[in-house]
Protein backbone atom coordinates (compact mmCIF):
# COMPACT_ATOMS: atom_id res chain seq x y z
CA UNK A 1 0.00 0.00 0.00
CA UNK A 2 1.00 3.84 -0.75
CA UNK A 3 0.72 6.17 2.20
CA UNK A 4 0.01 9.66 0.32
CA UNK A 5 -0.58 12.71 1.48
CA UNK A 6 -4.33 14.18 1.00
CA UNK A 7 -5.40 17.00 -1.51
CA UNK A 8 -5.56 19.40 1.30
CA UNK A 9 -2.38 18.05 2.78
CA UNK A 10 -3.13 16.94 5.56
CA UNK A 11 -4.20 13.71 6.70
CA UNK A 12 -2.34 10.40 4.90
CA UNK A 13 -4.19 8.07 3.17
CA UNK A 14 -3.78 4.26 2.32
CA UNK A 15 -3.80 4.13 -1.62
CA UNK A 16 -3.16 1.30 -3.95
CA UNK A 17 0.31 0.23 -5.69
CA UNK A 18 -0.98 -1.29 -8.69
CA UNK A 19 -3.05 -0.56 -10.96
CA UNK A 20 -4.25 -3.18 -14.11
CA UNK A 21 -4.26 -0.10 -17.35
CA UNK A 22 -6.55 -2.04 -19.77
CA UNK A 23 -7.23 -2.25 -22.28
CA UNK A 24 -10.81 -3.78 -22.47
CA UNK A 25 -11.80 -7.39 -23.45
CA UNK A 26 -7.77 -8.49 -22.56
CA UNK A 27 -8.88 -10.85 -19.63
CA UNK A 28 -9.74 -7.86 -17.01
CA UNK A 29 -13.01 -9.77 -15.52
CA UNK A 30 -10.72 -12.83 -15.31
CA UNK A 31 -7.57 -11.50 -13.87
CA UNK A 32 -10.26 -9.44 -11.08
CA UNK A 33 -11.95 -12.91 -10.19
CA UNK A 34 -8.36 -14.38 -9.84
CA UNK A 35 -6.18 -12.33 -8.13
CA UNK A 36 -9.33 -11.66 -5.68
CA UNK A 37 -8.89 -14.66 -4.52
CA UNK A 38 -4.79 -14.09 -3.68
CA UNK A 39 -4.30 -13.98 0.21
CA UNK A 40 -1.57 -11.13 -0.71
CA UNK A 41 -3.91 -8.96 -2.86
CA UNK A 42 -6.48 -7.20 -1.95
CA UNK A 43 -8.44 -5.73 -4.88
CA UNK A 44 -11.79 -2.96 -5.06
CA UNK A 45 -14.30 -5.39 -5.13
CA UNK A 46 -15.04 -3.50 -8.33
CA UNK A 47 -13.48 -3.62 -11.57
CA UNK A 48 -13.32 -0.48 -12.73
CA UNK A 49 -13.77 2.11 -10.37
CA UNK A 50 -12.70 4.70 -13.07
CA UNK A 51 -11.40 6.75 -10.50
CA UNK A 52 -8.91 8.51 -12.35
CA UNK A 53 -10.85 9.39 -15.38
CA UNK A 54 -14.44 9.88 -14.59
CA UNK A 55 -15.18 9.70 -11.00
CA UNK A 56 -11.89 12.08 -9.89
CA UNK A 57 -14.21 14.51 -8.57
CA UNK A 58 -14.87 12.29 -5.62
CA UNK A 59 -11.71 13.07 -4.15
CA UNK A 60 -9.00 10.71 -2.95
CA UNK A 61 -11.14 10.23 0.26
CA UNK A 62 -13.57 8.88 -1.64
CA UNK A 63 -11.15 6.20 -3.63
CA UNK A 64 -9.44 5.06 -0.32
CA UNK A 65 -12.72 4.37 0.66
CA UNK A 66 -12.97 1.17 -2.18
CA UNK A 67 -9.85 -0.03 -0.49
CA UNK A 68 -11.62 -0.66 2.76
CA UNK A 69 -10.78 -4.03 3.96
CA UNK A 70 -6.92 -3.80 3.10
CA UNK A 71 -4.45 -5.10 5.95
CA UNK A 72 -1.00 -5.34 6.40
CA UNK A 73 -1.14 -8.72 4.88
CA UNK A 74 -1.66 -7.75 1.95
CA UNK A 75 1.42 -6.59 -0.02
CA UNK A 76 -0.45 -5.74 -3.31
CA UNK A 77 -3.58 -3.41 -2.75
CA UNK A 78 -5.03 -2.45 -6.77
CA UNK A 79 -7.74 -1.88 -8.62
CA UNK A 80 -8.49 -3.12 -12.48
CA UNK A 81 -10.09 -0.65 -14.62
CA UNK A 82 -9.18 -1.13 -18.02
CA UNK A 83 -9.71 2.55 -19.75
CA UNK A 84 -6.95 4.50 -17.92
CA UNK A 85 -4.59 3.36 -20.64
CA UNK A 86 -6.75 5.35 -22.88
CA UNK A 87 -7.05 9.13 -21.10
CA UNK A 88 -4.39 11.59 -20.63
CA UNK A 89 -5.77 13.12 -17.90
CA UNK A 90 -6.33 9.42 -15.92
CA UNK A 91 -1.85 9.42 -16.57
CA UNK A 92 -1.55 12.24 -15.30
CA UNK A 93 -3.23 11.94 -12.52
CA UNK A 94 -2.03 8.65 -11.58
CA UNK A 95 1.81 9.52 -12.10
CA UNK A 96 1.06 12.57 -9.61
CA UNK A 97 -0.76 10.52 -7.08
CA UNK A 98 0.79 7.01 -7.34
CA UNK A 99 4.30 7.61 -8.78
CA UNK A 100 5.62 4.47 -7.59
CA UNK A 101 2.62 2.47 -8.45
CA UNK A 102 3.37 -1.16 -10.72
CA UNK A 103 1.16 -0.86 -13.78
CA UNK A 104 -0.13 -3.54 -16.16
CA UNK A 105 -0.98 -3.55 -19.52
CA UNK A 106 -2.02 -6.88 -21.43
CA UNK A 107 -2.48 -6.25 -25.63
CA UNK A 108 -4.60 -8.11 -27.51
CA UNK A 109 -4.59 -8.34 -31.17
CA UNK A 110 -6.68 -4.80 -31.84
CA UNK A 111 -8.80 -6.56 -34.61
CA UNK A 112 -9.45 -9.24 -32.17
CA UNK A 113 -10.59 -7.05 -29.47
CA UNK A 114 -12.35 -4.36 -31.42
CA UNK A 115 -14.37 -7.47 -32.56
CA UNK A 116 -15.01 -8.41 -29.03
CA UNK A 117 -15.87 -5.46 -27.47
CA UNK A 118 -18.50 -4.69 -30.36
CA UNK A 119 -20.09 -7.99 -29.37
CA UNK A 120 -19.97 -6.74 -25.77
CA UNK A 121 -21.91 -3.21 -27.04
CA UNK A 122 -24.27 -5.60 -29.32
CA UNK A 123 -24.94 -8.26 -26.58
CA UNK A 124 -26.23 -5.20 -24.13
CA UNK A 125 -28.42 -3.30 -26.63
CA UNK A 126 -25.96 -0.85 -27.31
CA UNK A 127 -25.36 -0.71 -30.77
CA UNK A 128 -27.66 -2.42 -33.27
CA UNK A 129 -25.48 -3.16 -36.73
CA UNK A 130 -23.10 -4.57 -38.35
CA UNK A 131 -19.06 -4.76 -37.66
CA UNK A 132 -18.30 -2.66 -40.31
CA UNK A 133 -21.00 0.23 -39.46
CA UNK A 134 -19.57 0.03 -35.84
CA UNK A 135 -15.90 0.67 -36.62
CA UNK A 136 -17.13 4.12 -37.97
CA UNK A 137 -20.12 4.84 -35.84
CA UNK A 138 -17.81 4.23 -32.59
CA UNK A 139 -14.70 5.52 -32.57
CA UNK A 140 -13.34 3.76 -29.26
CA UNK A 141 -12.97 0.34 -31.35
CA UNK A 142 -10.17 1.57 -32.86
CA UNK A 143 -8.77 4.53 -30.61
CA UNK A 144 -8.73 1.59 -27.96
CA UNK A 145 -6.62 -0.16 -30.41
CA UNK A 146 -3.77 2.51 -31.05
CA UNK A 147 -1.64 0.87 -28.65
CA UNK A 148 2.04 2.61 -29.54
CA UNK A 149 -0.11 6.25 -28.73
CA UNK A 150 -1.44 4.51 -25.27
CA UNK A 151 1.96 2.80 -24.18
CA UNK A 152 3.94 6.34 -25.12
CA UNK A 153 1.38 8.11 -23.19
CA UNK A 154 2.61 6.01 -19.94
CA UNK A 155 6.48 5.76 -20.96
CA UNK A 156 6.77 9.39 -20.61
CA UNK A 157 5.55 9.48 -16.88
CA UNK A 158 6.68 5.91 -15.59
CA UNK A 159 9.90 3.57 -15.31
CA UNK A 160 9.42 0.76 -17.60
CA UNK A 161 10.42 -1.30 -15.36
CA UNK A 162 6.95 -0.35 -13.52
CA UNK A 163 5.29 -1.89 -16.27
CA UNK A 164 4.20 -5.12 -17.21
CA UNK A 165 3.14 -5.98 -20.56
CA UNK A 166 1.38 -9.12 -20.77
CA UNK A 167 -0.20 -11.01 -23.98
CA UNK A 168 -3.83 -12.13 -23.85
CA UNK A 169 -3.04 -14.76 -26.43
CA UNK A 170 -0.41 -16.42 -23.71
CA UNK A 171 -3.41 -15.98 -21.18
CA UNK A 172 -5.77 -18.32 -23.58
CA UNK A 173 -3.05 -20.45 -24.21
CA UNK A 174 -1.79 -21.43 -20.63
CA UNK A 175 -3.69 -19.50 -17.74
CA UNK A 176 -1.52 -20.76 -15.20
CA UNK A 177 1.85 -19.63 -16.53
CA UNK A 178 0.08 -16.21 -17.68
CA UNK A 179 -0.60 -15.63 -13.74
CA UNK A 180 3.06 -17.16 -12.91
CA UNK A 181 4.09 -14.53 -14.65
CA UNK A 182 2.17 -11.76 -13.15
CA UNK A 183 2.34 -12.83 -9.52
CA UNK A 184 6.05 -12.62 -10.14
CA UNK A 185 6.15 -9.18 -11.22
CA UNK A 186 3.85 -8.45 -8.16
CA UNK A 187 6.50 -9.86 -5.97
CA UNK A 188 3.72 -12.45 -4.02
CA UNK A 189 3.44 -16.21 -3.88
CA UNK A 190 2.27 -18.48 -7.02
CA UNK A 191 -0.89 -19.44 -6.75
CA UNK A 192 -2.29 -22.90 -8.78
CA UNK A 193 -5.67 -21.88 -10.59
CA UNK A 194 -8.62 -24.32 -9.60
CA UNK A 195 -10.40 -25.73 -12.66
CA UNK A 196 -12.87 -23.12 -12.14
CA UNK A 197 -10.49 -20.25 -12.67
CA UNK A 198 -9.28 -21.76 -15.48
CA UNK A 199 -11.37 -21.06 -17.63
CA UNK A 200 -12.36 -17.74 -18.94
CA UNK A 201 -14.16 -15.34 -17.52
CA UNK A 202 -16.45 -13.81 -20.39
CA UNK A 203 -16.14 -16.53 -23.46
CA UNK A 204 -17.77 -15.39 -26.20
CA UNK A 205 -21.59 -15.30 -25.32
CA UNK A 206 -25.22 -13.94 -25.98
CA UNK A 207 -27.61 -12.76 -23.61
CA UNK A 208 -29.80 -15.29 -22.46
CA UNK A 209 -32.74 -12.10 -22.76
CA UNK A 210 -31.59 -9.40 -24.66
CA UNK A 211 -34.36 -6.84 -22.28
CA UNK A 212 -32.71 -7.65 -19.04
CA UNK A 213 -28.96 -7.53 -20.39
CA UNK A 214 -29.91 -4.29 -21.33
CA UNK A 215 -31.76 -3.37 -18.18
CA UNK A 216 -29.04 -4.05 -16.21
CA UNK A 217 -26.06 -2.32 -18.14
CA UNK A 218 -28.62 0.73 -17.45
CA UNK A 219 -28.30 0.60 -14.03
CA UNK A 220 -24.89 -0.18 -13.77
CA UNK A 221 -24.15 2.61 -15.60
CA UNK A 222 -26.06 4.84 -13.13
CA UNK A 223 -25.17 3.02 -9.57
CA UNK A 224 -21.75 3.82 -11.39
CA UNK A 225 -21.91 7.73 -11.94
CA UNK A 226 -23.73 7.83 -8.27
CA UNK A 227 -20.38 6.37 -6.81
CA UNK A 228 -21.99 2.96 -5.72
CA UNK A 229 -19.10 0.57 -7.57
CA UNK A 230 -19.12 -1.59 -4.74
CA UNK A 231 -22.85 -2.79 -5.72
CA UNK A 232 -22.08 -3.28 -8.84
CA UNK A 233 -18.77 -4.91 -8.13
CA UNK A 234 -20.76 -7.61 -6.20
CA UNK A 235 -22.95 -8.33 -8.92
CA UNK A 236 -21.00 -8.35 -11.95
CA UNK A 237 -18.34 -10.35 -10.59
CA UNK A 238 -20.22 -13.32 -9.42
CA UNK A 239 -19.97 -15.72 -11.77
CA UNK A 240 -23.52 -17.64 -11.16
CA UNK A 241 -24.79 -14.45 -12.09
CA UNK A 242 -23.09 -14.41 -15.39
CA UNK A 243 -24.07 -17.29 -16.12
CA UNK A 244 -27.82 -16.90 -15.05
CA UNK A 245 -27.69 -13.92 -18.10
CA UNK A 246 -25.59 -15.69 -21.05
CA UNK A 247 -24.90 -18.71 -22.66
CA UNK A 248 -21.48 -19.23 -24.30
CA UNK A 249 -21.18 -19.83 -28.01
CA UNK A 250 -18.80 -21.91 -28.27
CA UNK A 251 -17.77 -22.92 -31.69
CA UNK A 252 -20.85 -21.12 -32.38
CA UNK A 253 -19.18 -17.69 -31.77
CA UNK A 254 -19.31 -15.11 -34.61
CA UNK A 255 -15.95 -14.13 -36.42
CA UNK A 256 -15.41 -10.73 -38.23
CA UNK A 257 -15.34 -10.59 -42.27
CA UNK A 258 -11.94 -10.86 -43.61
CA UNK A 259 -12.82 -6.84 -44.91
CA UNK A 260 -13.23 -6.01 -41.82
CA UNK A 261 -9.94 -6.85 -40.41
CA UNK A 262 -8.53 -5.79 -43.29
CA UNK A 263 -9.59 -2.23 -42.81
CA UNK A 264 -8.58 -2.72 -39.30
CA UNK A 265 -5.23 -3.67 -40.02
CA UNK A 266 -4.50 -1.05 -42.12
CA UNK A 267 -5.76 1.94 -40.25
CA UNK A 268 -3.58 0.43 -37.25
CA UNK A 269 -0.92 -1.06 -38.65
CA UNK A 270 1.36 2.10 -38.10
CA UNK A 271 0.37 2.40 -34.19
CA UNK A 272 1.39 -1.72 -33.74
CA UNK A 273 4.54 -1.18 -35.43
CA UNK A 274 5.41 2.03 -33.09
CA UNK A 275 4.17 -0.18 -29.82
CA UNK A 276 6.60 -3.13 -30.96
CA UNK A 277 9.47 -0.75 -31.09
CA UNK A 278 8.42 1.13 -28.27
CA UNK A 279 8.37 -2.61 -26.53
CA UNK A 280 11.10 -4.37 -28.57
CA UNK A 281 8.64 -6.94 -29.77
CA UNK A 282 7.53 -7.97 -33.16
CA UNK A 283 4.17 -7.58 -32.65
CA UNK A 284 2.99 -6.72 -36.43
CA UNK A 285 4.83 -10.49 -36.66
CA UNK A 286 2.87 -11.44 -33.69
CA UNK A 287 -0.21 -11.15 -34.51
CA UNK A 288 0.24 -11.88 -38.19
CA UNK A 289 -0.09 -8.44 -39.82
CA UNK A 290 3.40 -8.60 -41.31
Amino acid sequence: MRRALSASGGTELTLPNFLFLGPDKCGSTWLQDVLSTHPQIHLTPAKDTYFFDRQFHRGLRWYERQFRGATSEHLVVGEICHDYLFDEAAADRIAGILPGAKLMICLRDPAERAFSSYLNLARHGQFNGAFEDALDAVPELLENGRYGLHIQRYLDRFDRDQMYIAHFDELSADPQRFLDDVTQFLGVSRLTLTEELTRPARAAAAARSQLVATALKRVAVVARKAGLVGIVGRIKGSRTVRRALYRELGHAAPRPSDSAVAAIRSRLHDDVAWAGQLLNEDLLARWGWS
